[in-house]
């Protein structure tokens, strides 16, 4: 893609985040017709984050989903003013995080027209801290993976193609552990954690996402063999099941610090057993070709996708109708689990389309991508319909979407990020170290 190209992409993605703030703060459009925004405008005042009777009403789940919605807005913002060339760094993060106060300011504005929106400057502030923080993330970003690039430039680890898909899916396998990254380190809620660990070690209540942590574990252990193989070591597969089986174990520990995560041997044995088959997959594959390995990924991820979506499996009376408006299902949720979902739902895909950007690197862009759209809806619509008949689960067009944008975020990553990756990796050798 040439730079005017991604240019104008980054312009276009600029105004979808703008575009999709104001359709996701407005949400169900329920608008007031007797007219009682004055009434409302009054009440403002009592919401300042410096109020001290409202600080004890501040809810931390809303204050992280304000500040995560104006993030990617900031971020784009800097991205598409730092491509002019000639506005100085920080004032492009300042022209963005103004933008961000103003158009916080219109969808505040805006809800003291509706009936169950409630207008805050304790909004006006998170949202704009959140494009405060995007922007920065975006300046500084490019500093520290230029540092990262090159701190792996002097180990050699950039010497390798297979150094790229290895990082990728080391990335999808921690932030699956990791999410919703609600980290705690309270005493009380990390013993309480240990005690149940103790009391319960397997701590299995009916299969869930343990499909989706095998495929996670095996993708990663298989890409580690072939980063090993391309290294020169020595029995890659054995030596990648030990390394990879480590690490997932390493990381299931790990979520006795997130706050919405529950470690136990039953995950961990899922991810275990996937490094094992990953490794033997690989080794196989080795021998007789991957061709086969998109198709192998795309069945894997509807198992996957369909253990975790129709968990507990119980059959409902009567079915639960899809519901059509976009996220307005994610609007009666609490934030948290709209983001965990969310971010659930974009790293079970996002293998998938990266798989297949990397094994159609030859064709053209626009066929992977359309290949990419139509082997996730293949997947997720079929589950999403069958959700309806299951108790305590809601088809939502939203989940679709969103699986729809994890497979293309995949393909993106195989191609353009990979492209990226070569072009740092490039001026690392020609540099060298610094």
């Amino acid at each position: 893609m040439s730079a005017t190209a991604r240019s104008g992409l980054l312009g276009w993605l600029w105004l979808l985040s703008a575009l999709f703030i104001v359709y996701g703060t407005t949400l169900p459009f329920a608008f007031d017709p007797e007219g009682h925004a004055a009434a409302r405008l009054a009440h403002v005042g009592q919401t300042t984050p410096w109020a001290l009777h409202a600080v004890d009403r501040l809810s931390v789940p809303d204050v992280v989903q304000n500040i995560l919605l104006f993030v990617p807005f900031g971020a784009l913002g800097v991205l598409v003013w730092r491509r002019r060339g000639s506005t100085h760094p920080l004032l492009s993060m300042l022209a963005v995080v103004a933008f961000g106060a103003l158009l916080s300011a219109g969808v505040e504005t805006l809800q003291l027209f509706t009936i169950d929106r409630t207008s805050s400057l304790t909004d006006l502030a998170t949202n704009t801290a959140g494009a405060f923080a995007g922007a920065l993330a975006a300046l500084l970003g490019r500093d520290v993976g230029l540092r990262g690039v090159d701190l792996l430039g002097r180990s050699g680890l950039l010497e390798s193609p297979a150094t790229y898909p290895m990082l990728v899916f080391l990335g999808v396998l921690c932030l699956s552990t990791w999410q919703p990254f609600d980290v705690t380190l309270d005493v009380g809620t990390v013993g309480h954690k240990v005690r149940l660990l103790l009391r319960n070690p397997w701590q299995f209540n009916g299969l869930d996402d343990e499909g989706t942590a095998l495929l996670q574990a095996s993708l990663f252990t298989g890409a580690l063999a072939a980063w090993l193989s391309a290294m020169g070591r020595q029995a890659p597969a054995p030596t990648a099941a030990g390394l990879a089986a480590l690490l997932v174990t390493g990381l299931e520990g790990s979520q006795v610090l997130i706050g919405a995560r529950q470690p136990g041997l039953a995950d961990g044995a899922a991810r275990v057993l996937g490094c094992v088959l990953g490794a033997s997959a690989w080794a196989a594959g080795r021998a007789t070709g991957a061709h086969l390995l998109t198709l192998v990924v795309a069945l894997l991820t509807a198992v996957g996708a369909a253990l975790q979506m129709l968990a507990p499996f119980r059959l409902a009376d009567s079915y639960q109708p899809v519901q059509w408006i976009p996220f307005f299902g994610y609007y009666v949720n609490t934030s948290f689990d709209t983001v965990s979902h969310t971010i659930e739902l974009l790293l079970l895909y996002l293998p998938l389309g990266f798989v297949l950007g990397r094994q159609q690197q030859g064709a053209p862009p626009t066929r992977t991508m359309r290949t990419g759209i139509l082997l996730a809806l293949a997947v997720a619509a079929p589950i999403e319909y069958a959700q309806g008949w299951v108790v305590g689960r809601y088809p939502d067009v939203t989940d679709v979407a969103l699986s729809v944008v994890g497979a293309c975020a995949g393909i993106w990553a195989a191609r353009e990020g990979r492209s990226y990756f070569r072009s740092l990796s490039a001026r690392d050798a020609r540099t060298g170290p610094t």
